[in-house]
């Protein structure tokens, strides 16, 4: 499931979680108001304020560990090309130094040779 998709989500519980929350305080509320008392509203309300808080903090726990994991891949990402780059260009340099080393040597064999003037 996607980032955004995610974060719909969560906020759609949210909001469907405080919209029933008030649904219900207003039925207490006016159940009370009615003289019939159900509950005592303060305790829905508190009740709500807490469910809600701890459904906001899981959302928000769940969209930082998402931010994280993508901040992880992508510097786990950087880090693998940079390492494939460097190891691409010790094999370059070891490939230049064998060939300068080779006419080097090719040079060396030339002059040691016996009646062969260097030029």
């Amino acid at each position: 499931m996607s980032f955004s998709a995610r974060l719909a989500a969560g906020v759609l519980v949210l909001l469907v979680g405080l919209y029933v929350g008030l649904k219900l305080a207003r039925a207490f509320a006016l159940s009370i108001a009615q003289g019939m008392p159900f509950v005592e509203s303060s305790r829905v309300i508190l009740c709500q304020i807490v469910s809600g808080l701890y459904v906001g903090l899981k959302l928000a726990r769940a969209f930082a560990l998402s931010i994280a994991q993508e901040n992880h891949d992508a510097i786990t990402a950087a880090d693998k090309a940079a390492e494939e780059l460097r190891i691409r260009r010790v094999k370059e340099a070891d490939a230049a130094v064998s060939a300068a080393r080779s006419k080097v040597l090719e040079l060396e064999m030339e002059e040691e040779k016996p009646g062969v003037e260097p030029v």
